[in-house]
């Protein structure tokens, strides 16, 4: 073998998941693949004694895995056991990977069992019982594959000698080490035989009874040590020969010796403590793990000491919330004990203290609850809660905030309340800010009947309205019966693309499920979408287990956390963009009860925390903590504790901001009066590089490249090599890094080139992947492909003698600026073709005409070959050009190929046509090429013809020698002399196609079905070949030959496809021995333009413009273009006068795009991002808006 093996847990592969989640959690996927047409990855051989047929180069050693890093994926598995073992899926030949020939009349079998970590599976047969069984985790299956076997490289006495296996291991006993390649059986992904996972060593390459080393583990105490604290390292070893002795290195230039050791860090930072362990007889071993030492070690401030937050505030509201403003002041919001609302705030670093006396409220009738608050801008809060004037109502209370010169805050005035529900029956409000300054709010509902979820949108025109604004009713967003008790809602707006989901807590259980809608932004509004009450299936209560929800500024993803019921552990997934959802779910916690769980995200590491309170009583009170999943790695199951007694029904996390801390209100006490409390976990930042391109936007012509440059930096000491690759979207772009990796010194930074090229006009996105190590980050770079169009009429009809004109235009694609040369060309000679003017100087999205003049004095069918070049980009429009007789007559044959047996007789019919005033006798005579063998009889020889009419002769052939013959009949009238021209097969046969015209999209392909018929008892081997013009066109045909039987017919698949618009002539020829047959199939690859005018705008806030959008038919293209625009960043509100444009065939249409600016639109530049899709065809422009 050629691969180094990686080492492996099997727990490495399945990521401790099951199923589908294993295989989108794992870095293994997707495991080896093939391009072999009908192959299977897993039987495929690595180069050595291959059969003949095999497939160059067999199964990857490193694969790019699904998370775009490199992953190798031949390990070995070492120390686990196998469970029974059988011979099974039979072959009597070799998969397509490997050839596909026979074994030679053997008969071979794959052997197959599974194996399992001893440490994970302490008895096979009772474990991996269902999907959610961790057990399953530690089992993966294993083949012995019957190709490898066939191939004797599982022979007798091989490394994967399966009946030594067989004979020489105990299942359930023997520790064995196994290698092999990872690969993933999607059929057997929810099969219990295959332990719930797709996930199996599939070639499997070598096997050996286990070899046990010397193992060495660390760990240490605390796990998040702050600068001072005493750090205990434990090391462990086992293997080798005992006594063993310990080294440490503690990454900050300090060492130390025995187990267990002890440091102080002095410095803040991220360290890498090394064990190494040598045991009695010289064999070493070591580990390493990384040490996070903080610069202070977390302290709660009291914030209040009147909070009311007591057994009965629930879910997402709780008792409290904090938030952030621009300015990085902290707010407060709490209930009292009163029921008041009350306002405090800390406008220096809140870890030192220095929070204001509290606000208060005056007392409401009904006590206030679960505020969700709103910050509107520096000197604006809005407050959404449950009571005011009445229990069961919602509230909206307004606060100005007074500020200082400086915007640090010097206290609060709160408004009138306004009721936004009087029912009664209403509770667990939540609200968002959306990206255009309106609020959207949602809470609970139920009466006798029914149970949902209603919300309301404000805007500062309108006030409080429905979703779209048409009416003061609020919409019902999540409906369900009474049999559930409650909806607790919790909102989110993501930034990329501003829509808003809607998630709740349904209480149906246990098992409860989260409910899902979503508000869909469109560019001017949102509507609400179709409810999911199922989206999740597996929750706990919300009463202790409210849905949280947070963004992930670094992944551009919705991360979303809850409780799993009946477990220890949390279900965590992820959204992006297009709502794929992804679960990285925690592990069983190391906790006896768990509630009141909160997700937020590091803004520089993108590491997840998710905070909760080991309590077992509602109301109760327990320890406060967190776990911690660092970006590209695991969660880490041991809970990092912030406060011993929290009362586990208040937990309020600051949404994702600019800071870099991670900040909360948390509640002690379990009955009124009590404490709130603020405190902040400050991770410090880890030695990383960043990634940046110059420009980021790069504009080339087709056939040509863009070069960018690739620019990465050391962060925080961060010293190593980075690999880089790339990532393009959509497909029809080819890029390129030199060099692909680049190694940075300690504050230092490199460079690589990005060369990017395509043939295809567009706007391609291309992300540069940087990775060293877990570490990755990426940075992107817009090319825009332009290129130019040449389209015309693609036939035309010229009278002997006279000429004809017709335009041709040239059309700019995506921004193409430039001179276009233009000649002409024809085939066969005998007409004449010329073009003015001869170059068209085109504007971005522009056109330009020029117009063709064709004339002839010979009848007949010509080509017009039209060509338009810059530089070296050229593209081609043909025309067919039928030259007709000004006055006289025509003659025609039907059929012009007849066949008939030897012996027997054919005719064809002879069609004459009076052209112009003709009138007069046409006589008819006719030749026989080869001049002997077939006789022909035409009747009448002459016929008569008035002006304008036309008359029919038949020709009769008859002969008993097989052969192809020629006839010419002549018709002649005076000077006048026309001829038709039949083929006459006796024993031959014709070839056909249909369709014989075939219109694709550029990007798509086509068929056509090729017929050949065998004539009057022809019987032999009919061979195909292809020409293709002009080039462009790829053209396939299978099968590539058929066998004809007498009288019989067969059929081949003519297959084309292309990516550049035009007109293609196709001609499939038949052979068989001298005799050809021929068909002309003409090919239409259609597209359609998308240009805007103009391509860049400025305004001031507050202000609006317009741009056209231009949408033009190319080759043929009719159908409908629907439009989308995206603005980044957001802000400015974009609608078209038509989301949609209908084009017909050659024709063109526009739309307007209109770019509204709110006053408070912050000045800046900002892309928006143009999208025009047709079925599979999609084209992008851009506008550069500034807003000033």
């Amino acid at each position: 073998m050629s691969c180094t093996p990686t080492s492996v847990r099997i727990t490495d592969i399945t990521a401790n998941q099951t199923g589908t989640a294993s295989f989108n959690a794992s870095p293994f996927s997707p495991g080896i693949t093939t391009t072999v047409s009908g192959g299977d990855a897993k039987r495929w051989l690595t180069p050595g004694p291959t059969p003949a047929g095999w497939h160059s180069p067999g199964p990857a050693c490193t694969i790019a895995n699904n998370f775009g890093k490199q992953q190798g994926v031949f390990v070995e598995i070492d120390g686990a056991q196998r469970a029974g073992a059988t011979f099974e899926d039979s072959s009597t030949t070799y998969d397509a990977t490997n050839g596909g020939g026979s074994y030679g009349g053997a008969t071979v079998n794959d052997f197959t069992f599974n194996i399992y970590d001893p440490a994970i599976v302490s008895n096979y047969d009772t474990s991996c019982t269902t999907a959610k069984d961790p057990t399953c985790y530690g089992r993966i299956h294993m083949e012995i594959d019957h190709d490898w076997q066939a191939a004797k490289y599982c022979a007798s006495s091989t490394a994967c000698d399966p009946n030594a296996l067989n004979s020489q291991t105990t299942q359930g006993v023997t520790l064995i080490d196994f290698q092999g390649f990872v690969y993933w059986d999607g059929n057997n992904a929810n099969s219990a035989s295959h332990s719930f996972s797709g996930w199996e060593l599939h070639p499997l390459t070598g096997w050996r009874i286990h070899q046990s080393g010397l193992n060495v583990g660390i760990s240490f105490t605390p796990t998040s040590p702050a600068t001072g604290q005493v750090v205990t390292f434990t090391g462990t070893a086992s293997g080798g020969t005992s006594p063993y002795t310990f080294s440490w290195t503690f990454g900050d230039g300090a060492t130390g010796t025995g187990n267990p050791a002890t440091h102080t860090y002095t410095t803040s930072g991220s360290y890498t403590a090394t064990l190494s362990v040598t045991d009695s007889k010289g064999a070493t071993g070591a580990a390493s793990t990384t040490v996070t030492v903080t610069g202070t070690p977390p302290t709660s401030i009291i914030v209040a000491s009147d909070a009311a937050p007591g057994p009965s505030s629930l879910a997402t509201a709780g008792g409290a919330k904090l938030i952030q403003d621009s300015a990085g002041k902290m707010i407060a919001v709490y209930t009292d004990s009163s029921g008041r609302i009350g306002l405090a705030y800390d406008d220096s670093d809140p870890m030192l203290g220095g929070w204001s006396v509290p606000v208060k409220s005056s007392t409401p009738a009904s006590a206030y609850a679960r505020p969700a608050a709103v910050l509107m801008s520096l000197t604006s809060l809005r407050l959404i809660v449950e009571g005011g004037s009445g229990a069961g109502m919602i509230s909206d209370i307004p606060v100005v905030i007074q500020r200082d010169s400086q915007n640090n805050i010097t206290g609060f005035t709160i408004g009138t309340p306004k009721t936004l529900d009087s029912s009664g029956l209403a509770g667990y409000p939540t609200a968002v800010l959306l990206h255009n300054g309106d609020i959207l709010a949602a809470w609970a509902w139920q009466n006798s009947t029914r149970t949902m979820v209603k919300s309301l949108r404000w805007d500062s025109s309108t006030g409080w309205t429905n979703l779209a604004g048409s009416s003061s009713t609020p919409d019902i967003a999540l409906l369900d019966s009474v049999s559930i008790t409650w909806f607790v809602p919790n909102m989110i707006e993501r930034p990329d693309n501003n829509n808003v989901y809607l998630m709740a807590n349904r209480f149906t259980g246990p098992p409860e499920t989260i409910a899902l809608n979503k508000a869909t932004w469109n560019g001017s509004g949102w509507s609400w979408g179709s409810q999911n009450l199922t989206y999740e299936t597996n929750c706990s209560d919300a009463d202790d287990d409210p849905v949280g929800l947070a963004w992930d500024p670094v992944r551009s993803l919705v991360v979303v956390a809850y409780g799993i019921t009946g477990t220890l552990s949390y279900g965590v997934f992820t959204l992006n963009s297009q709502d794929v959802k992804t679960h990285i779910d925690t592990p069983s916690l190391a906790v006896t009860n768990r509630g009141w769980a909160g997700i937020a995200v590091h803004i520089t590491t993108g590491d997840y925390y998710l905070f909760l309170m080991n309590v077992n009583t509602d109301g109760g009170s327990g320890p406060l903590g967190y776990v911690r999943l660092p970006a590209g790695g695991v969660w880490n199951p041991t809970v990092n504790y912030l406060d011993s007694s929290a009362s586990d029904q208040v937990l309020s996390l600051r949404p994702t901001g600019t800071s870099p801390t991670i900040d909360l209100l948390y509640a002690t006490g379990t009955s009124s009066p009590s404490t709130i409390k603020f405190t902040s976990v400050r991770p410090s930042n880890p030695s990383s590089f960043s990634v940046s391109a110059n420009p980021t936007t790069v504009t080339t012509q087709a056939g040509s490249s863009a070069i960018s440059t690739i620019t990465l930096t050391s962060l925080n000491g961060f010293s190593g090599t980075v690999s880089l690759s790339t990532n393009v979207s959509p497909s029809g772009l080819t890029s390129s890094l030199s060099p692909s990796s680049v190694t940075l010194t300690s504050g230092g930074t490199g460079t690589s080139t990005l060369t990017a090229s395509s043939t295809t006009s567009g706007t391609y996105t291309v992300t540069i992947v940087a990775t060293s190590g877990s570490t990755s980050q990426t940075v992107q770079v817009t090319v825009r492909v332009t290129d130019f169009m040449v389209s015309a009429q693609s036939s035309l009809t010229v009278t002997a003698g006279s000429a004809t004109q017709s335009s041709v235009t040239v059309t700019s694609l995506n921004g193409f600026t430039g001179t276009v040369n233009l000649a002409t060309s024809v085939s066969p000679s005998g007409i004449t073709a010329s073009l003015s003017p001869t170059s068209i100087t085109l504007t971005s999205g522009g056109t330009g005409t020029s117009t063709l003049t064709v004339s002839s004095s010979t009848v007949g069918t010509y080509t017009v070959t039209i060509t338009g070049t810059t530089g070296s980009l050229s593209h081609q429009v043909i025309i067919n050009v039928s030259v007709v007789a000004s006055s006289g007559f025509s003659v025609a044959a039907n059929p012009s190929t007849v066949g008939f047996q030897s012996g027997s007789s054919a005719s064809s019919t002879i069609h004459l046509t009076s052209l112009g005033n003709f009138s007069g006798n046409v006589n008819l005579t006719e030749t026989v090429t080869p001049s002997t063998g077939l006789t022909v009889s035409c009747n009448p020889t002459s016929v008569f013809l008035s002006s304008g009419s036309s008359a029919n002769s038949t020709c009769t052939f008859t002969s008993s020698t097989q052969n192809t013959y020629t006839v010419t009949v002549t018709a002649s009238s005076g000077s006048l002399s026309h001829t038709a021209t039949i083929t006459v097969e006796v024993g031959g046969f014709t070839i056909s196609a249909s369709p014989t015209t075939v219109n694709i999209q550029a990007g798509t392909s086509g068929t056509s079905s090729v017929t050949v018929l065998s004539v009057a008892g022809f019987a032999g081997m009919i061979n195909f070949s292809i020409s293709v013009t002009p080039t462009g066109l790829t053209a396939s045909i299978s099968p590539a030959s058929i066998s004809l039987s007498p009288g019989g017919s067969g059929s081949s698949t003519l297959t084309i496809n292309s990516t550049k618009v035009g007109t293609y002539t196709v001609i499939v020829t038949g052979t068989s021995g001298s005799s050809t047959r021929s068909v002309t199939i003409t090919v239409n690859v259609q597209d359609f333009t998308l240009a805007v005018n103009p391509s860049s705008l400025s305004l001031a806030a507050g202000t609006s413009g317009t741009v056209t959008v231009s949408i033009a038919s190319m080759a043929g293209f009719a159908g409908t273009v629907s439009l989308s625009a995206v603005c980044t960043p957001s802000g400015p509100r974009l609608s078209f006068s038509s989301n949609s444009v209908s084009l017909s065939s050659g024709g063109s249409g526009t739309s307007t795009l209109t770019v509204r600016t709110l006053h408070k639109t912050p000045p800046g530049t900002y892309t928006i991002t143009i999208t025009a899709a047709s079925g599979s065809l999609t084209h992008t422009v851009t506008v550069v808006l500034t807003v000033t």
